[in-house]
């Protein structure tokens, strides 16, 4: 597990794998769908997701062709940039094969969204 800290209205980066196959060698991303979901409860629904991404909507890409087991998450700033108070939020990132079963959960843990200091823009 993993937890994350970021302010509000900054992007979410994070860097994945390589991921690994269960006797250790690289498992190739290419054709498989990860994603990124971010809940206020565990128990919500997907769709109430208040955070969301995939590499279906070019939120998570594989890095070159996915053969080295690499992938970048990559939220944009303006998703959290409305946040009106400090969120704590349940997170997992995980892949699934074409027929959409999860084959691993990659990491998980809880994302702390900071209200920032500065509103203002240059």
């Amino acid at each position: 597990m993993t937890d994350l800290k970021r302010k509000r209205g900054d992007a979410i980066r994070l860097a994945v794998g390589p991921v690994l196959k269960p006797d250790g060698t690289v498992q190739p991303l290419a054709g498989l769908t990860i994603r990124f979901t971010a809940k206020d409860k565990l128990d919500d629904a997907d769709g109430a997701a208040v955070i969301a991404g995939s590499t279906n909507d070019g939120r998570v890409t594989l890095v070159g062709d996915g053969s080295t087991g690499e992938a970048n998450v990559v939220i944009p700033a303006s998703v959290t940039a409305g946040f009106a108070t400090d969120r704590t939020l349940h997170w997992d990132l995980q892949v699934s094969d074409g027929a959409g079963t999860i084959t691993a959960t990659l990491d998980s843990g809880l994302l702390y969204v900071e209200r920032d200091v500065t509103r203002a823009s240059p």
